[in-house]
């Protein structure tokens, strides 16, 4: 059973500074969002094409990631006619691609904090180079880091949703829409969004955190050798 103190889980294990974790659980949550906003993006045409929902449903889960993202361009080259939203809907892509490249680097990881020494406001974390290799990557992000990372993610899920919403104004009738929906949209004019580059991926090192002993320990390391 959990323990209701406030210090759970210490002092029987540690996994780190609460608000480290707290910003890692934003940021997984920000991306879930987005990834669930560009499935409709995917489905748009589709729907709009007569396209049953469970269709899409398991045209799109059914492959991996980087297949689902190939099908959305795939859908956007063959049926969308204005440029401007298929640069849109590359962008996104290239959006996704780092939130989902940042996501997993840190949800993927295990907290390797250094044996002496470490610095509080970093969180010491390592992860597999890739499936089928042992060598380790370490990083060790900022609280700062962290949650900046999490607010740009969430960036991204906000120009999908805005995207949604220009595409949906554009192509499906009033009298179509949910009475919510068309409320809302009736408040603004939706407009296609303005999404920039992807900001730089997290950096990576092949070297492990652990710093040299302390004095007082390399000295009674070299008595020992003596």
């Amino acid at each position: 059973m959990a323990k209701s103190s406030k210090e759970w889980p210490k002092p029987k294990y540690d996994v780190g500074q609460k608000e480290h974790l707290h910003a890692i659980g934003v940021l997984a949550f920000n991306y879930n969002a987005f990834e669930s906003v560009l499935f409709d993006v995917f489905k748009h045409h589709l729907s709009t094409d007569g396209m049953a929902r469970r269709t899409t449903i398991r045209m799109y889960s059914e492959l991996p990631e980087r297949k689902r993202l190939d099908l959305i361009k795939l859908v956007f080259a063959t049926t969308e006619k204005d440029a401007a939203v298929k640069s849109a809907v590359t962008k996104l892509i290239k959006y996704f691609e780092w939130s989902a490249d940042t996501r997993n680097r840190l949800v993927h990881s295990q907290y390797a904090p250094p044996l002496f020494g470490g610095k509080p406001n970093k969180f010491y974390i390592s992860k597999k180079a890739s499936q089928k290799s042992a060598r380790l990557h370490y990083m060790r992000p900022s609280t700062k880091m962290l949650r900046n990372a999490a607010d740009r993610i969430r960036d991204g899920h906000d120009y999908a949703v805005s995207l949604m919403d220009y595409l949906t104004m554009r192509d499906v009738p009033r009298n179509e829409l949910d009475l919510t929906v068309r409320a809302l949209m009736g408040l603004t004019t939706p407009e296609l969004p303005d999404i920039p580059h992807p900001p730089r991926r997290l950096t990576k090192s092949p070297l492990p955190h652990t710093p040299p002993l302390p004095p007082h320990l390399l000295q009674r390391q070299r008595g020992l050798k003596g």
